[in-house]
């Protein structure tokens, strides 16, 4: 089926100007004319206008649509890989932009009415889901953790000021070094401490001893038969019966 270009400008939203730009500069000729002289353009020429329109939403340039058009799935993935980019590295400059307005306003009226997840908002959303400030101080600490970059990405992304950031992922680290010091601690304790019994026999047989206070168990005059450190450790605070 042949359209002319009144007709396929119309069915896409554009202007004839447009098709006639894309002309000019050579990413969409028709494949021939009417009669009338007219541009007559072909189905396969239309699947073509539909790909231009379809990149042109992406915000790549026409160069880079033609290349995306002309140069295979290759040349496609790396063109949408390098404007990814670009737009990521758009997006973190009007974040920035964002969060240094709402830190001069320093106003959670203001806040409210930033368009996107915010900081007010990401709190309510974990206090309505059950989390206390404990929690969340947690939730932090493994962030910064896991992955101290995407920690530091999120937080610009609810536009928090830099020196709220600051303070959240110092306070986080603080946690988290804390918390190895204590897991290092008890892991040093279990290593070193001797074990108690070596079965179910040796735990019975200590359950059945009669209780003995720690005065009869270190001193000497109390009559009773010296005991070794295994054994005054297992002896001092045993099951009452």
């Amino acid at each position: 089926m042949v359209s002319t270009i009144g007709r396929l400008a119309k069915r896409y939203g554009l202007s004839r100007s447009t098709l006639l730009y894309y002309d000019r500069i050579g990413i969409l000729a028709p494949s021939g004319r009417l009669a009338n002289g007219y541009r007559a353009y072909s189905k396969t020429d239309e699947d073509r206008l539909k790909s231009i329109v379809t990149y042109r939403r992406t915000g790549a340039s026409m160069r880079d649509i033609r290349r995306m058009l002309d140069g295979g799935k290759g040349s496609l993935r790396q063109v949408l890989d390098r404007r990814l980019e670009q737009l990521n590295e758009e997006i973190a400059g009007l974040r920035g932009q964002q969060r240094f307005i709402l830190g001069l306003l320093k106003s959670r009226k203001v806040t409210s009415r930033v368009g996107v997840m915010n900081l007010n908002l990401w709190v309510t959303l974990l206090k309505a889901s059950g989390f206390s400030r404990h929690d969340m101080n947690r939730w932090h600490s493994a962030f910064e953790r896991s992955s101290s970059t995407s920690h530091q990405r999120f937080l610009e992304f609810l536009c928090i000021p830099e020196d709220e950031i600051a303070r959240i992922r110092r306070n986080s680290r603080v946690k988290t070094h804390a918390k190895d010091r204590k897991r290092r601690h008890r892991r040093a304790g279990s290593e070193e401490q001797p074990p108690c019994s070596a079965g179910a026999e040796q735990d019975s047989r200590r359950d059945q001893l009669p209780f003995v206070s720690e005065t009869a168990i270190f001193t000497p005059s109390s009559g009773a038969k010296r005991l070794s450190s295994e054994e005054r450790k297992c002896r001092l605070y045993p099951k009452r019966v």
